[in-house]
């Protein structure tokens, strides 16, 4: 058993408060402001909300709770608090497997802090961007190694010189800084936001549930999301628990910081849909929300240019309170065991961790060997607006048969087509040639399109369109090119004829040696087929998501099981309720019969949460349950 250094050599939270803002922070990241909102964009908007409120606190604050109290229990860092803790330490399980999940803990603290600091990177970039009205495309940005590498080296420095300063002098004193600046940006953000006229609409599909679109891709998706969003399964609440005090409140405190965090989550939510939906912008844009989308949106903004620098400016600071605590996990480990200073444990930690990150940095174009490193085998051929018509799947197969190719399955997704009909205000007759430029180009997926001018304006008619919501999004998303806006009313999809219902999509996978066959030959048959486009795409995967999903989402659901686990069934549960109820009497005092919230905090860890991680970490390999 290793020893256990002092408060006095380790550092403790100065006050709650500090604590509270320091954990905060550390929950608090670019998981609540860049992914809350596309997630919540990609999964039904309020309906996903629900769902995510209720994961955080069946699961999220439980699991919270229990990573705190380890750590207060032990004083320790998640390699010495999982080997110090146990009730046979001389069994093989407790021996090597309870510090193995510890060795984790850092291992996923260290591996995502290399390449968040590459998000984080961006993030300080684009406030140039914004403020200095560069015009940055976000492609060649992230591509261009000149930029990243040192707005990386950046922010890797100033987390290091914060975490270097100790515990209450640096992370505690820095977090009673950055987040108040934090939350006072959020509500800037949000009534410029709220104040854009026909933010209403956003508003209300954001608050407004739906609860048809619930289904288990959206549960294990507020799922990730709680895991992401609430720092579990990370180490990094054993690690800030250890410095915690005899004397504070673990469950009060565990609450408030698991309220801050989802409310500064809603709050993003507040601050980009509004805004999307105001000046008529995708808001499933997934990922590209952040560093394509909301540029657009600015642009557009009044005094867009003062609230996109907040905005970034925001996602930097939140960046900045997490990867404090991603590095501080590791560097307690150096510390605990005088394996090395603060200081000297910081500034190496940091260094290796940037040294690691700069393939993921590299992964977005600045070099192939980074951004491919594997790429599939296969192609995938997409032929839109078939006519089913003349190509049954049968017919087809015949006209590819004579390529020798080997082709995959020939799937025949059905989609509505319908034909749309829109009018745009028109003070230059040259917007009228830039709005075809830009159907032509594929940016709405449509067979013709017809304009005729109505003085004032023009109208436009675009025939057989994949229809629905997804269709006026991207019409607003390639119309904002041309810098004109389509009011909300002037976009009107016809009724579906049944010669356009015969219309469909169809894909298939083509090995890479067959592509050029098969292309040519879709392409000298298209009389016969009669397709609207023909696209090719072929997989790659890069560096950064290597790290992402095996760091930090399948290394996290793997320690969170095995936290839940490991404090449920293989310690003494009543050591733990225990230190839990310090300061907090009444969580062991029955509140119907003879149960009380202790006994119903040991169930959901025994029990609740080791069922549905496991349903989440079957998810990750494919296997779907609910």
């Amino acid at each position: 058993m290793s020893a256990t250094p002092s408060p006095e050599n380790r550092g403790q939270w100065g006050s709650k408060i500090g604590f509270i803002l320091a954990a905060a922070g550390s929950a608090v990241g670019l998981g609540n402001i860049w992914r809350f909102p596309y997630v919540t964009g990609e999964n039904g908007g309020a309906a996903f909300v629900v769902i995510y409120l209720a994961c955080v606190l069946f699961i999220g604050l439980p699991l919270m709770w229990a990573e705190l109290t380890l750590g207060r229990l032990t004083g320790k860092n998640p390699v010495d608090a999982f080997r110090d803790t146990g009730e046979a330490k001389d069994v093989w399980l407790y021996k090597y497997g309870a510090p193995a999940v510890g060795w984790l803990c850092l291992a996923a603290c260290f591996c995502v802090l290399s390449y968040y600091g590459v998000i984080a990177g961006w993030t300080i970039g684009f406030i140039y961007n914004t403020v200095a009205q560069a015009g940055m495309e976000f492609k060649s940005f992230s591509a261009n190694p000149n930029w990243v590498i040192p707005l990386f080296a950046v922010f890797i420095g100033g987390t290091i010189y914060i975490v270097q300063a100790g515990i209450e002098r640096g992370i505690e004193k820095w977090s009673k800084i950055l987040m108040p600046l934090l939350l006072g940006l959020v509500f800037v953000v949000i009534i410029r936001s709220l104040t854009l006229e026909g933010a209403s609409e956003g508003i209300k599909w954001y608050l407004s549930p739906d609860f048809s679109v619930i289904d288990g891709k959206v549960v294990l998706a507020a799922l990730g999301q709680a895991f992401f969003s609430l720092s579990v399964g990370w180490g990094l609440m054993i690690t800030y628990g250890s410095y915690m005090p005899k004397s504070q409140n673990i469950v009060s405190n565990g609450f408030w910081v698991a309220l801050m965090d989802t409310g500064v989550a809603l709050l993003g939510g507040l601050m980009v849909i509004p805004a999307v939906f105001a000046l008529g912008f995708p808001v499933d844009a997934g990922p590209t929300l952040t560093f394509e989308t909301l540029p657009a949106v600015f642009e557009k903004m009044p005094f867009g240019i003062v609230v996109g620098g907040l905005f970034f400016l925001l996602l930097t600071v939140a960046a900045l309170t997490s990867s404090i605590s991603m590095l501080e996990v590791p560097v307690s480990y150096f510390v605990d065991g005088k394996r090395a200073t603060r200081k000297k444990a910081a500034v190496l930690v940091g260094i290796v961790a940037f040294a690691v990150g700069l393939p993921s940095a590299l992964s977005f174009g600045g070099s192939d060997a980074f951004s491919k490193i594997v790429t599939t085998d296969e192609s995938t051929l997409k032929l839109t607006g078939i006519d089913a018509a003349k190509a049954t799947p049968e017919s087809l197969s015949a006209i590819l048969d004579g390529t020798n190719a080997e082709v995959g399955a020939i799937s025949f997704p059905v989609t509505q087509l319908e034909d749309m009909k829109f009018a745009v205000p028109m003070d230059d007759q040259n917007n009228t040639l830039a709005i075809i430029g830009e159907l032509k180009a594929g940016k709405v997926t449509h067979l013709s399109h017809d304009a005729i001018d109505k003085g004032d304006s023009v109208e436009f008619t675009l025939i057989s369109v994949d229809g629905g919501k997804d269709a006026v999004a991207e019409l607003r998303r390639a119309l904002a090119k041309v810098d004109i806006r389509i009011p909300e009313s002037a976009v009107t999809l016809s009724p579906t004829t049944a010669a356009i219902k015969a219309r469909t999509d169809v894909s298939f996978a083509v090995p890479h040696a067959h592509t050029n066959a098969v292309h040519t030959t879709l392409v000298e048959n298209n009389a016969t087929i009669g397709f609207a486009s023909l696209s090719l795409t072929t997989k790659s995967v890069s560096f950064f998501e290597v790290m992402d999903k095996y760091f930090g989402t399948l290394c996290l659901i793997i320690i969170s099981l095995s936290v839940s686990v490991y404090v449920g069934w293989m310690m003494d549960s009543s050591k733990m309720v225990k230190e839990l109820a310090q300061g907090c009497s009444s969580f062991t005092k029955p509140i119907f019969g003879n149960v009380a919230p202790s006994d119903i905090w040991v169930f959901f860890l025994r029990i609740i949460c080791p069922i549905v991680i496991f349903i989440v970490l079957l998810g990750q390999f494919g296997v779907e349950i609910i």
